[in-house]
């Protein structure tokens, strides 16, 4: 992917492509396709070289963004609760770096001290105003180039990530684009303290 201008995603199947519980494998991302691919052209001129994500669920986006840009470090952290109980097939890079743990865990504290400095700190775990926020409270803190946020104009099922999207200061920028199929509205926010994304 590097050096090119153009993002191939025809493999990845998008949210609304496919019935939720698919059961086919991964490549499945529960991003819109519109929203991925600037998502992608925006990595592409950030020059992200290190990705973590925060609830992968069935690792297609972690899987699919290293596929593309071949991180430097990549690595991921999920409870895996959801998998397990129902029966979900995964696909993780081999060269990522997987805590199985709830973000809010020691074993994460110490995963992600360890890591050190992450370009790119994608939040997609609990949805909840409080997990939502304890994650953007602990990963401000961690170094970092930029934290984004996955659903935060999802009012009708992460209305915590929409009400601290709205909250937090710093440098944003939105990656959103509205439905005209009736389904929940999603967005990518990426926020900074220091760099404009």
């Amino acid at each position: 992917m590097r050096g090119e201008t153009t993002i191939d995603l025809s493999r990845v199947a998008c949210d609304g492509e496919l019935p939720p519980d698919h059961p086919g494998p991964p490549p499945f991302v529960w991003q819109l396709r519109q929203e991925l691919e600037k998502l992608c052209v925006w990595m592409l001129r950030k020059n992200i070289r290190s990705y973590l994500e925060l609830g992968f669920y069935r690792g297609g986006l972690l899987s699919v963004l290293h596929e593309n840009f071949r991180f430097e470090r990549v690595a991921g952290c999920d409870a895996g609760s959801i998998q397990k109980e129902r029966g979900l097939s995964m696909s993780l890079p081999k060269e990522a770096k997987i805590c199985w743990a709830s973000t809010e865990s020691p074993e994460y504290r110490r995963f992600r001290h360890a890591m050190g400095k992450v370009d790119l700190v994608f939040i997609d775990a609990d949805h909840s105003y409080g997990s939502v926020r304890a994650d953007y409270e602990r990963e401000k803190k961690q170094p970092h180039r930029f934290l984004a946020f996955h659903d935060i104009h999802n009012r009708d099922k992460a209305p915590g990530v929409v009400r601290l999207w709205n909250e937090i200061g710093g440098k944003k920028k939105e990656i959103y684009v509205p439905r005209s199929d009736g389904r929940e509205e999603m967005g990518i926010g990426i926020w900074s303290q220091k760099e404009t994304p």
